[in-house]
Parts: C-alpha cells; structure tokens; sequence
C-alpha cells in the first residue's frame, strides 16, 4: 500500500524563482509487513523498537519474535536499495547454546551492511551477560559484552543504546551488576573493531550509588559522544546525569538544576562534539510530570522545563519528551506529548538558534475528537526539515493507527501512515522508531494487528524528495559586443545543486549547442559560448532544469546588445539604427549614446542614464523611461507613442516635433488629457 502525502509549500516544477526560498517535501510511504524468520510462531508477537539508516534505502531494524518453541529471539532486519528481506534471527556468540531469551533493543549503522545492534540474552547458565551483535560487510557476528572487572557472575547487563561515529569505532551504554550487587553504569567502546568496558563514573561530589543506569547515546565523531544517565540518591529518587566522552576520556557532570527529583533522560543527540540536546521528564513526588530539556552549547550545559503550547498549564499536566534530533548545532526538534484534562495531545518542541518552542503536533483529518496522539521518535536532515511517528485514534474504529509527521521549513503536516493489505480493521498500530538518511529518506518500524488478530512487524519506507528553490542568474562576459564577436554567457544557480543543466535561449529559439549545458556542483554555474550573427537586441534567458533535490528557475532577462562595430561600453556606443525592440536595459549606462533611428518598442528603459544621448527620429512606443535621466538628451522628432516617463528627469532635453500620443508626462499626466502634448508637464 502507498500513499503519497504533500509537504507544507510543494514547488510545482518549472516555477520561476526570484530568489531563492524555503525547501519543499514531497513524502511517499510504503508499508510492508516484516517478514519473520522460519521458525517464527504462529503468532510471532514481535517487537521493533529501534531502526538506523546509513543511506537513502539502506537500513536496519532489530527488534525480538517469538519461536514456535515460545522463546523470545533477536530479530535483525535488512533493507537494501528500498527492499526489506527476510528477517534474521540474531547470532549468539560462539558456543554458547540455544537460548530461551534474546532481545536486541538498539541499533546503528555507520554504512550500509557495517551496522551494530546490542541487547541482552539469556545463557545457558541462566545468566545474562550483554550481547553485542556487529555486521562487517552485511555479515552478522555475536559476542558477549565487555564488562568491567567487579562484575558480578550473572551481571544481569543490559546494553540499551549504541551509536557509531564510523565502522568499527562505536559507543554502547547500559548497566550491569557488580559484585555487591549494586547496578553500574556501563560504557562499552569499540575504537577500530575492538571493544573496551568501563564503569560509567558519577559527578563530582555525587556519593556511591545503590543503582546506576544509562538510557542513551549519541555520537559526533569517533571519541567525542554524550551519554544520558541517571542515579539513585541515598533518599531514594533518581537524579540525571550526563557523562561526555572527549577525544576518547568520558567525565560526568551533574545536569543543571541540581535537585531534579525522579528525572530521567529518554533521548540524546549531539550535532558536532561539544553541542548536544537530551530530552526526558522529571516528577516531584505526588505532582504531576514535567518535560526536560538539556542543552549543550560549546561544551557547557543548560537545563530548562519543556515549554509548552500557547495555553497549556505547566503544573497541571503531565508532559513526556520522549526523543530528539539536532541538526545542526543549536537547532533541534524534540517529540512527545502532553496530557491537558488527561486526554494526550501530540507534543513538538523546536529549537531555532538556542531557543525552544513548543506547539501542538497536527493530527490527520480523521483523527477522532480526542485523538490520544503521541509521538516516539523524531529524525532530522536539516535544521526544520524533520520527520516523526507516533501512533492516534481515529474517528471510525476507535482504535489507535500510527501517524507520520513531516517537517519542511518549519511547518508541520500529518498524515495516517499506510498498513499493509492484510491489516484488521481495527490495526491497534504504532511506530516506535525513526531514521531518516541525509538525503531525506527515512524507515520507520513498529507493529501492528493482522486480520487474524496476530501482532505483526510494520516496516514503512518514506521516500521523501526534498525540493529547495533556487535561484538562476546570468552574465555576459562582454556586452556590448559586435557581430562575430565570441561571448559567453554564464548562469549561475543558487543555492548550488546536486545536479541539473541550463537551457540558453535567445528569444524564443535555444542557441545552438546550449539546449543542456551541464551545472557544475561546486560552482553551481553552466556557460554558454555562442558568436550573435546578427546586430541588435538579443534578448538571453538561462532556466535551470532542476534536479533530484533542487526546483527548476529561470533568469531575468539579459539583453545581449550587438552592434556593427566594437564598442568599450553602452555609454557613447554607435547603435544607430539598431532593433532594440523589447530590450532589457534598465539602469543601464547609455548617456551620449547614438540611438538616432533606433527601435526600442516596448523597450525597458527605467532608471537608465541617457543624459546626452541621441534619440533622434527613435522609435519608444511603449518604451519604459519611468526614473531616466535624459537631460540634454535629443528626442526630435521621436515617437513617444504610449511611452511612460513618469519620473523622468528632463532639464534641457530636445523634444522638438516628438509625437505625443497616451504618453505618461513626468508629472505623471497623460498627454491624451492635455492636448495630446506632454508640453508644459516636462
């Protein structure tokens, strides 16, 4: 099933862009249901709870199913080029037997098939020892996690996050039991494919803790990556933290405000080393629960209370922020919701340079009155361009249906996301996580119920186009030139694309060899070296084709003047005679010019100088000298027929036997209303 759902501000294709504006989506989504491993039971009840794209059409969801047997497996699923294969169970690590528990809870991907999932299992000891699973080259390996020396002997460790900067250089975080069985923070480093464990230190002055967690990771680069933690004080509450790894030593700081009773961190993202966003919520006991916002600037952090929506009571609602993307630094968007009267409303928090703002995420048309929106996950590719998912009640059923979210150039749109054919009609769907790749195509997982009300896996694909206007500009490399005179005309397109040509025009025919002239993507400029045959205006224009990411645009016009002879400038130039019908020369430099006998019908001449110049017997039907300077300009006998010179500056100009015919004087009057004269209104 497809449906095709339009960003806020689609650019129709060939539209004419002035300058350049804010970028367009256009977002398909497709929805396959996930297909299980063999030995999947009949009702496999799978869970998806984290999906990484490396690449547009690349990616990797891990999750559990249950066996035929009724043991929970690991499941690694595969999209290549935009098609899912059949799910795989998750290896163990090498001799270790059959397990009844496996789950896999977090998963990224620095390139296609060099991918890193973790979770835990159960051995046959009937320990559970952590569990790395790594793909090198789209070939899956297993292996127990690294622990720290002090480990208890059934470390009961859970790894619930990995990010990684590149194959083979990654971060993991989670927990583990040592030997006095007190939990422990753990961080699990891979530098160039191998691992290393460490216990994740407390904040300075923070006394030894009964119990220590780690909810998340994000990494800028290859040993610079913030962590998400929280402990358990002596009275009881949980305090967060985050731990910062920089150039390979990871310290903890204690998040700011310091007294922040039952908080916990969902959700990190930093955009470059140093520059972070965690997300999570916080709880006085008996009170209702606040959202949190963690920001990161050039190292330092600063915390705040999730704003809310114009309207909404802060002590009197519940808030959940429940993930966060940043790209790039200082700009990010966080997703949630809120409980006003207890019923949840879709949260959106963005941040614009430092500074966050929260509204009330859309729904689609037929959400029910009370919709109980939520949204899980969010993923961005450029500051206000971002995608999330969540799941709504609809207004038919009743029943909950996942909801995808697309963000272009700060506005929000939802729509319902498409089920696969065999979904009930009451689906009871989610999405749980998001990846979107940089070029702006995402996957999204999660489950949904089946016709014979069996939970399936939901893989959905959106594809999305990202369109940015542009803008195309053209130059001469000599103008005037004369006739045989070699010239190069040079568009140049912004911002620069990822591809495209330009199409050169002279009127209404392409000039030869410049029907597709190829943009560099550097320069974002095309050129067009041509040899004008013939005198006179040649009116030039350089559209822009548009390309995969980029919209299409035109030039103004660029009026190529050629004369007979060579000539420096248009200012003194020999242009007698010449057809200059419909030339763009506004603002041009044409004083002392010799335009005795030309044609400029329907000419623009706004604001151009032609002080001094000779006009003589010209013929300006319908020519624009609104704002010219024409003192001392000679006009004897020209036809200022239906001209405007409104504006105009006339002092000492020659107006002898002009014909005067629906003429704007520059006074603004008409010469029809004066005697058919400008004559006193110059």
């Amino acid at each position: 099933m497809v449906a095709a759902v339009a960003g806020a501000g689609v650019l129709a294709a060939g539209m004419v862009a002035a300058v350049p504006g804010a970028a367009a989506a256009v977002t398909t989504l497709t929805a396959a249901e996930a297909v299980l491993p063999a030995d999947a039971a009949a009702n496999p009840d799978p869970s998806l709870p984290s999906v990484s794209c490396a690449s547009a059409g690349n990616c990797t969801a891990v999750g559990t199913y249950q066996d035929s047997s009724g043991d929970t497996q690991g499941l690694l699923l595969t999209q290549t080029s935009g098609t899912w294969a059949a799910g795989e169970k998750a290896p163990l690590p090498a001799g270790t037997a059959a397990s009844q528990f496996v789950s896999l809870s977090s998963v990224s991907c620095a390139s296609a098939g060099n991918c890193t999932a973790v979770g835990y299992y159960q051995d046959s000891s009937g320990n559970y020892p952590g569990l790395v699973v790594t793909e090198t080259s789209g070939t899956w390996a297993a292996a127990d996690a690294s622990l720290p020396a002090g480990a208890a002997a059934n470390p009961v460790a859970d790894l619930v996050s990995v990010s990684c900067a590149s194959a083979g250089n990654c971060t993991a975080v989670g927990y583990y039991q040592d030997s006095s069985g007190n939990y422990q923070g753990l961080l699990l480093t891979e530098t160039s494919g191998t691992w290393a464990a460490a216990q994740a230190p407390l904040p300075a002055g923070v006394a030894a803790s009964p119990s220590i967690y780690l909810s998340a990771v994000s990494c800028a680069s290859a040993g610079n990556c913030t962590a998400a933690a929280e402990y358990q004080t002596s009275s009881g509450p949980y305090q967060i933290f985050q731990l910062t790894e920089t150039s390979g030593t990871w310290a903890a700081a204690e998040a700011p405000p310091l007294a922040l009773p039952y908080g916990q961190l969902s959700s990190v993202s930093c955009a470059s080393a140093g520059n972070c966003a965690a997300v999570g919520s916080y709880s006085a006991p008996d009170s209702y629960t606040q959202g949190l916002v963690l920001t990161q600037t050039s190292g330092t952090w600063a915390a705040a209370w999730a704003p809310l929506p114009a309207g909404a009571a802060a002590v009197t609602e519940n808030v959940y922020v429940n993930s966060v993307s940043c790209v790039p630094a200082g700009d990010c968007a966080a997703v949630g919701y809120y409980e006003p009267s207890g019923k949840p409303e879709g949260l959106l928090l963005t941040e614009t340079s430092g500074t966050w703002a929260a509204a009330t995420a859309p729904v689609p048309a037929n959400a029910a009155a009370s919709p109980n929106a939520s949204l899980w996950s969010v993923s961005c590719v450029s500051a206000g361009n971002c995608t999330a998912t969540g799941q709504y009640v609809d207004n038919s059923v009743g029943q909950y249906h996942e909801m995808v979210l697309t963000e272009t150039s700060g506005t929000w749109a939802a729509a319902q996301a498409p089920l696969p054919a065999n979904a009930a009609a009451s689906p009871n769907a989610g999405l749980n996580s998001l990846s979107c790749a940089p070029a702006g195509s995402c996957a999204a997982v999660g489950t949904y119920q089946d016709s014979s009300g069996h939970t399936q896996g939901l893989l959905l694909t959106t594809t999305m186009t990202l369109t940015q206007p542009t803008a195309t500009a053209l130059a001469s490399s000599v103008n005037p030139s004369a006739t045989g005179q070699a010239v190069t005309y040079t568009a140049t397109v912004s911002p620069v694309p990822d591809g495209g040509t330009v199409a050169f025009t002279d009127g209404t025919s392409v000039i030869a060899g410049c029907a597709a002239q190829p943009v560099n993507t550097s320069t974002g400029q095309a050129t067009c070296q041509t040899t004008p045959a013939t005198a006179g205006a040649h009116n030039i224009v350089a559209t822009f084709s548009g390309s995969a990411s980029f919209a299409s645009s035109t030039s103004p016009v660029l009026t190529q003047v050629v004369t007979t002879t060579p000539c420096p400038s248009l200012a003194g130039c020999n242009l007698h005679g010449l057809n200059l019908t419909g030339a763009q020369l506004s603002g041009a430099n044409l004083s002392g010019a010799n335009l005795n006998g030309a044609n400029l019908t329907s000419a623009d001449l706004s604001s151009a100088n032609l002080s001094g110049a000779n006009l003589n017997s010209a013929n300006l039907t319908s020519a624009d000298l609104s704002g010219a300077q024409l003192s001392g300009a000679n006009l004897n006998s020209a036809n200022l027929t239906s001209a405007d010179l409104s504006g105009a500056t006339v002092t000492g100009a020659n107006f002898n036997k002009v014909t005067w015919s629906n003429t704007t004087c520059p006074d603004g009057t008409n010469s029809d209303a004066d005697g058919g004269t400008c004559t006193g209104h110059l």
